[in-house]
C-alpha cells in the first residue's frame, strides 16, 4: 500500500516541468504537482493501481484506500478547477476492473471467494460481529501507536520553530506570506497524508469488529505527515551540526532501518493471530484433497475465518450435507485422541476440540 502511494507521487512529479523550465515559475518548489497530464503520469498511475491491487490481495479492502489519494491531492491543491486528479481516479478504477476481469478469466471461481469476503467479512463483520465496546476504540489504539511520533514532532516544532507558531503551519493557506515555498509544499503534503490516514481509519470505526492490525496500512501515512511537518526544521538543524554529525546520525538511521527489517524478517514465520485455528487446520489439510467439499457443523460454517483459511490454502469448501466427509471426524482421527490420557478442561481445549465435544 505504501508503495502504491509512493508510485502515485512519482506519477505527479513526472508531470511537473523539468529544471530547464524553471523560468515559468518563481521557484521550483512553487510548483503544485498535478497541474499537467502526461503519458508518464498515466503509466505511473497504472503502476500505482497495480500495487494497490496487490495490497488488496494481501490485506483485503484495507489496501485499497489509496484510491482517496487523488481526491485529497485535489482537495488541498491550489487550483480546484484542475480535474486531472479525477482522471487519475478513473485510471485507477479502470486498472482494477481490468485486473478483476483478468483474474476472473484465469480463475472462474474467484468471484465466489470475493463475494463471500464481502458478504461475511465486510458486511457480516460490520453488522454481526463485535469484539470492542466502542466505535472509537480504533482511534485510541491509533493514538497510542503514534504517540511517540507525535511527541517527537511537537518537541522539534517547539525548539526549532521559534519564530512561527504551530497554528501558522497548520493553517498554512492563510499564512502564505509568512512561509517559504518549501514550507507551503510540506504543509500541503502534511494534510494530504493525514487525511489519507483517516480515510483508512474512519471505515473501521463504522463497525464494532476492530483489531489493532487493521492500522497496519494507515500508520505510515501519519508517519509521513509528521515527517512533512518537521522536515524543513530538521534540515536546518542538520546543517548546523556539520558533516561529521550528519554522518553519525545517518549511520544511526541506517542501523535502525536494518534492525527494523531484521525484526520483520524474523516474524515472518510466526503466527500472530488466529494461532489456534491455523494450528488445527495444519493437522487436517494433509488429509484433504485440493478443492474438496467437506461436511461441517453449522457452527463451523458460521465462522468466516475458518471458511476463508481453508479456501485460501487448499480451495476447500464447506457444506452441511452429510453426503460429504465430515471435518470433525477427520480432525479426531489425525489429532491422536486418547481417552486414557488426563482430560483437559473444556475451556482450555483447542477450537476444534470444543466443537467435537459440543456435538
Amino acid at each position: 500500500m505504501l508503495l502504491a502511494i509512493y508510485v502515485y507521487l512519482i506519477a505527479l512529479i513526472s508531470s511537473m516541468p523539468g529544471p530547464w523550465e524553471k523560468g515559468k515559475v518563481k521557484h521550483y518548489s512553487d510548483l503544485h504537482m498535478g497541474d499537467e497530464y502526461t503519458l508518464s503520469r498515466f503509466l505511473w498511475t497504472c503502476l500505482s493501481a497495480l500495487c494497490a491491487g496487490v495490497a488488496f490481495l494481501i490485506k483485503g479492502f484495507s489496501g485499497l484506500f489509496v484510491v482517496f489519494l487523488p481526491i485529497v491531492m485535489w482537495l488541498f491543491g491550489h487550483n480546484k478547477k484542475n480535474l486531472t486528479f479525477f482522471v487519475d481516479l478513473i485510471v485507477m478504477l479502470g486498472c482494477w476492473a481490468i485486473i478483476g476481469i483478468f483474474i476472473a478469466m484465469l480463475s472462474p471461481d474467484s468471484h465466489v471467494a470475493v463475494g463471500m469476503y464481502i458478504k461475511n467479512q465486510l458486511i457480516g463483520g460490520l453488522l454481526n460481529e463485535q469484539n470492542v465496546n466502542s466505535h472509537f476504540h480504533i482511534l485510541l489504539v491509533l493514538f497510542a501507536q503514534i504517540a511517540l511520533a507525535l511527541v517527537v514532532t511537537l518537541v522539534v516544532l517547539l525548539f526549532m520553530a521559534k519564530k512561527k507558531s504551530l497554528g501558522t503551519y497548520l493553517n498554512y493557506s492563510k499564512h502564505v506570506d509568512e512561509l517559504s515555498p518549501d514550507e507551503l509544499r510540506n504543509m500541503r503534503f502534511f494534510w494530504v497524508f493525514i487525511c489519507l490516514g483517516f480515510a483508512g481509519v474512519i471505515p473501521i470505526m463504522l463497525g464494532l469488529k476492530q483489531h489493532d492490525y487493521y492500522l497496519l496500512t494507515v500508520i505510515p501515512c501519519f508517519a509521513l505527515g509528521c515527517a512533512c511537518l518537521v522536515q524543513g526544521h530538521v534540515d536546518r538543524g542538520m546543517a548546523k551540526i556539520g558533516q561529521k554529525g550528519t554522518m553519525a546520525l545517518s549511520i544511526v538511521g541506517i542501523m535502525l532501518v536494518f534492525v527494523g527489517i531484521l525484526l520483520n524478517l524474523t516474524s515472518l514465520t510466526k503466527i500472530t493471530f488466529d494461532k489456534e485455528i491455523l494450528t488445527d487446520m495444519k493437522h487436517i489439510l494433509p488429509e484433504l484433497e485440493e478443492g474438496e467439499v467437506v461436511c461441517v457443523t453449522p457452527e463451523v460454517l458460521e465462522d468466516e475465518s475458518i471458511v476463508f483459511y481453508f479456501y485460501r490454502y487448499k480451495n476447500i469448501s464447506f457444506d452441511t450435507a452429510p453426503v460429504y466427509p465430515h471435518l470433525i471426524t477427520m480432525y479426531a482421527n489425525v489429532d491422536g485422541w486418547d481417552n486414557s490420557q488426563p482430560q483437559v478442561p473444556y475451556a482450555e481445549r483447542a477450537l476444534f476440540d470444543r466443537w467435537i465435544l459440543s456435538q
